[in-house]
């Protein structure tokens, strides 16, 4: 995890639980980071996670959740991760979708035969602008 474990601990004690890890900042601990970060969040039950994996399965599996009758797939994509790229031998870690988006966007598709609900979050978009981009626009879509 790249915080304090105490941090991931205050979230869930003022109910986050659910959670997106894929961000431009999930490799700044390298690989350890990422492993870390996954073996905290496993260890709490009730927060739902998207965005980094351990694994190819992981990456491509379409967990569903139910809540008060209604399921739902989650899913976290970042649009890079500054100056770092994948582990070796890892392209599956993070959730980047540069260059992935129709690894995405098929996930999505697939969840949507699968669950009531489809729930994206995104980490893009432009420092200090408010307005999306095309890129933004045309994934939306």
């Amino acid at each position: 995890m790249n915080a304090p474990r105490a941090f991931g601990e205050y979230m869930l004690s003022k109910g986050f639980n659910l959670i997106s890890t894929a961000n431009n900042h999930s490799l700044d601990k390298d690989l350890a980071g990422v492993v870390n970060s996954c073996e905290f969040w496993r260890s709490h039950p009730e927060a739902v996670t998207a965005g980094l994996n351990l694994s190819q399965e992981e990456r491509n599996a379409i967990p569903v959740y139910e809540k008060n009758g209604i399921t739902y797939a989650f899913t976290s994509w970042t649009y890079g991760m500054n100056m770092y790229s994948q582990p070796e031998g890892k392209p599956y870690t993070v959730n980047c979708y540069r260059g992935h988006e129709e690894e995405m966007l098929n996930w999505v598709r697939l969840a949507k035969e699968k669950a009531d609900v489809v729930i994206v979050a995104m980490h893009w978009g432009e420092e200090y602008h408010f307005d999306p981009n095309d890129e933004q626009k045309h994934l939306a879509q």
